[in-house]
């Protein structure tokens, strides 16, 4: 059971990595836009949250969390090694390649990233189950935990970040004795 949650899970994190990317290439309105909804922490923490808050077993909620983060991580960082964006054509100046360089900096960010996508996503999947299972105390201390976890990376991106983070919580608390009669 966990094994195919898991996979569509990291198929849903290789969607949200290669979505970053192309955010981060675009110009204009569409890279703006696909920054906001797949490229910034606070869209990586929400879906983690939402990986966890939607699955069922606690232990398949904390690991398609991590699975979704960890191939978001590698999807991105992949391409933009492959693709070369960021290092191959960099130089330093007095003209000799940057390329070493910036790929170990490329290689460093990805290992940072992968190790708070395991972190991170077994507290965000673990957050996102207990909001939507836990006895009602537990589930509204979660949401605050999760609110203040996302409104720190959404402050990131700006103060209007906030006011969304507010409304995903108070509707997660809405839906849950929806959910929970499924």
């Amino acid at each position: 059971m966990i094994t195919r949650v898991v996979v569509w899970c990291a198929a849903a994190g290789l969607v949200l990595g290669l979505t970053a990317y192309a955010g981060d290439e675009l110009d204009g309105l569409a890279g703006t836009i696909l920054h906001f909804a797949a490229g910034s922490g606070f869209a990586w923490g929400c879906a983690g949250l939402l990986a966890g808050y939607l699955l069922r077993p606690r232990r398949a909620s904390a690991a398609g969390a991590v699975a979704l983060l960890v191939a978001a991580t590698v999807a991105y960082y992949t391409t933009y090694a492959v693709t070369g964006v960021r290092w191959y054509r960099m130089y330093h100046e007095d003209g000799t390649s940057a390329a070493p360089d910036a790929m170990r900096n490329l290689a460093l960010a990805a290992a940072f990233w992968l190790v708070a996508s395991v972190a991170g996503g077994a507290v965000l999947g673990l957050l996102g189950h207990a909001i939507r299972r836990g006895p009602a105390r537990f589930a509204l201390a979660a949401t605050g935990l999760a609110f203040v976890l996302l409104a720190g990376a959404g402050r990131a991106i700006s103060l209007d970040a906030i006011v969304p983070a507010c409304v995903a919580a108070v509707v997660l608390l809405s839906l849950r004795p929806v959910l929970r009669s499924t």
